[in-house]
């Protein structure tokens, strides 16, 4: 009996190292050296686990595109100009109301 679960956690141990090696993207002599194992080891743990099933390889991540393409549309503006110079630029579909209390908001300083 204890001797089957030492064999049992021996297996667990190589099947999580499979899983860690599947995720590296290292080489299987990479993964190995990096690790202390014995490539010869990781054949037969591998073959004895996993039988003629082959761990898939993990895909790397798809890269971002360096630019995304955007088009840009001029949208129609109005400018009040204030007697101070201060200039300000609104679309023309701002809400009439919010455009009023904006010019409120700016007489009252």
């Amino acid at each position: 009996m204890a001797r089957s679960r030492r064999d049992e956690a021996k297996a667990q141990l190589w099947r999580d190292r499979f899983t860690q090696h599947q995720h590296s993207g290292l080489s299987v002599r990479a993964f190995c050296t990096q690790h202390g194992l014995s490539e010869k080891q990781f054949y037969v743990w591998r073959r004895n686990l996993l039988g003629s099933r082959r761990p898939a390889k993990a895909t790397p991540p798809t890269p971002l595109p360096a630019f995304v393409p955007i088009r840009l549309l001029a949208e129609p503006t109005a400018e009040i100009t204030f007697p101070s110079e201060l200039v300000v630029t609104l679309p023309l579909a701002t809400d009439p109301t919010l455009v009023t209390r904006f010019l409120a908001a700016v007489r009252a300083c």
